[in-house]
């Protein structure tokens, strides 16, 4: 049986893999890429705004994490 990651895998995940690409990526590739489902998603993302981990920008009136 797969074991399930857990909170700060997830975060730790989501963290590498926005360095990963050079402190720049969008918010769709980041989704798929992290394996969560759309709501998880949300939950972490929100997490790491409120906390200050991660912040958007916008360039070329794109969303980029």
């Amino acid at each position: 049986m797969i074991k399930k990651r857990e909170r700060l895998e997830i975060i730790y995940d989501i963290l590498v893999l926005i360095n990963n690409n050079h402190n720049q990526m969008k918010p769709t590739p980041l989704l798929r890429k992290s394996n969560l489902s759309s709501s998880q998603f949300d939950k972490y993302i929100r997490e790491l705004l409120e906390k200050k981990f991660i912040e958007f920008s916008v360039v070329d009136s794109k969303k980029i994490l």
